[in-house]
């Protein structure tokens, strides 16, 4: 008999929302395995951002701006009536 686990996760659609999901136990493995796995990429270049960032503030010229833009939410503009 496989063994079950009852755990919570997030999921994203158009929103946000915590689901609760019952696996099987290698199931659930893989799932983390796998969440890890995204987790651990976006760490690393999160951190490899920001070291970039703190490079170049160091030594911008004072007649140079840095203009930082973030698309993460794909925000769209609706024209109202």
């Amino acid at each position: 008999m496989d063994e079950k686990v009852t755990f919570q996760m997030w999921n994203s659609t158009d929103r946000t929302s915590m689901s609760t999901l019952v696996d099987t136990l290698e199931e659930f493995i893989d799932t983390l395995c796998n969440k890890i796995d995204a987790l651990t990429n976006h760490s690393f270049i999160a951190k490899s951002q920001s070291a970039q960032l703190k490079k170049i503030k160091e030594g911008l010229p004072a007649d140079t701006a840095i203009v930082i833009m973030n698309f993460a939410e794909n925000y769209q503009y609706v024209i109202q009536d």
